[in-house]
């Protein structure tokens, strides 16, 4: 793995060096707290209608074919294909990243650094961590191990959640042929390829040409959503609530009107009193 994966992880080491078991317990609590937050909010985003009985007969048949869709070890396959090249690609390649975390590192101007070729660039990372390359080595496995560990975890359920899909969405009749012709020479072979696919190099890349037209079209989508909310009221601040509404928020808030009032305050960086 090149140098400059070793500079863009100098921070991310140096920090995890530097952390002490309180601040790593503080993390993990906050990162507890966002997971189940997060939870929370995409099943709300995801809800799905229970499965009819005529659905729910349907779904062991539809098991089976997605077991031929989607077979143990997908995940697995679509990192060792996908990631591990993206991993070098992004950090093998991409001298911005070693720049600015080596600049960071150093307390230096990033613009300083930009002047450097990549020679000097390695000069400057052998002086700053002698070991970089191992560290990167390191790195980069530890990221592929985890990822592939949390695609093993996800890989049941996901199986399970395509299975409910398939036999929500396809008739008895339907999944049987779709049986049958995954059971094909050529059936099963797209049946084995046709999720990999998808993450195919061939198909990111040409999904790449497609992002200077998102960039174009932010402004105008931008635009329309200012045009769209020009009819409607500001959002209020606590200032302009009546003594009521502060009440009846800071109510909901768990919190006293003189806390809700002073949060307010803090944000806002105003010293005007309510």
């Amino acid at each position: 793995m090149k140098t400059i994966l070793a500079a863009a992880v100098l921070l991310t080491s140096a920090s995890a060096m530097a952390q002490t078991s309180e601040e790593s317990a503080s993390v993990s609590d906050a990162m507890a707290a966002d997971h189940a937050e997060l939870t929370e909010m995409y099943s709300a985003m995801f809800a799905s209608e229970p499965l009819s009985p005529e659905q729910e007969a349907r779904v062991p048949l539809a098991t089976e074919v997605v077991a031929l869709l989607f077979p143990p070890g997908t995940y697995a396959k679509m990192i060792n294909e996908t990631m591990a090249p993206m991993f070098d690609t992004m950090f093998g390649a991409a001298a911005p990243l070693s720049r600015l975390a080596l600049a960071e590192v150093l307390g230096v101007d990033g613009a300083r650094l930009s002047a450097l070729d990549e020679s000097e660039l390695t000069q400057a990372l052998e002086i700053v961590d002698p070991a970089h390359e191992q560290r990167a080595e390191i790195t980069g496995a530890a990221m592929l191990d985890v990822t592939g560990e949390l695609m093993n975890e996800v890989e049941p359920a996901y199986r399970e959640g395509l299975a409910h899909a398939y036999a929500a969405r396809f008739e008895t009749a339907d999944l049987e042929a779709l049986k049958q012709f995954f059971a094909t020479s050529v059936g099963g072979r797209y049946a084995e390829q046709s999720f990999l696919v998808y993450s195919d190099p061939k198909v990111m890349s040409a999904m790449t040409q497609v992002m200077p037209r998102v960039i174009e079209l932010v402004p105008q989508m931008m635009e329309r959503m200012a045009e769209s909310m020009e009819a409607l009221p500001e959002p209020r601040d606590v200032s302009d609530l009546s003594p009521q509404e502060r009440e009846r928020l800071a109510g909901l808030l768990g919190m006293s009107v003189a806390d809700l009032e002073a949060a307010a305050t803090e944000v806002s960086g105003d010293d005007e009193s309510f």
